[in-house]
């Protein structure tokens, strides 16, 4: 575990689970003095780009998705540890594995909530998609 020095952590503001995963990070992050880097994907959100606020739409969410990672990243739980924060656009599977490139992660903590049914079997699991593509190892969590 000495080897993991950066640590990527995906974070949802839709919903609670992030508390168990961003536990599991920190306790990995405190044990091998790693760093921590939380991100929140914003999606493309194509299905919308008739409506004619699309832009509108896309500036309303990321303004909410900075805004929420501004507000998690006060939290006195990361007082021991080196912690940043991003918010960053595009397919969400793809996009986590691209900063995991670009950010030289040795860690990815990700959880496996999300889609079921007939729209896990069309669009796939994002947890998934990390594992079977990932040049790092993946922690992936149930909520």
């Amino acid at each position: 575990m000495n080897g993991i020095k950066k640590i990527l952590c995906p974070v949802e503001f839709t919903e609670e689970p992030n508390n168990r995963l961003i536990q599991w990070a920190l306790k990995i992050a405190k044990t091998t003095g790693g760093e921590l880097l939380l991100i929140n994907v914003v999606a493309g959100y194509k299905e919308y780009s008739k409506i004619a606020s699309y832009e509108h739409f896309l500036i309303t969410i990321n303004d909410i998705a900075k805004y929420n990672m501004a507000d998690l990243l006060k939290s006195e739980q990361f007082n021991e540890i080196s912690v940043t924060g991003k918010v960053v656009h595009g397919p969400v599977a793809q996009t986590i594995l691209e900063v995991a490139k670009e950010e030289k992660v040795d860690l990815i903590v990700i959880g496996t909530h999300g889609r079921a049914g007939v729209e896990k079997f069309l669009f796939g699991s994002v947890a998934q998609k990390v594992v079977q593509h990932s040049e790092v190892p993946v922690l992936t969590l149930k909520p």
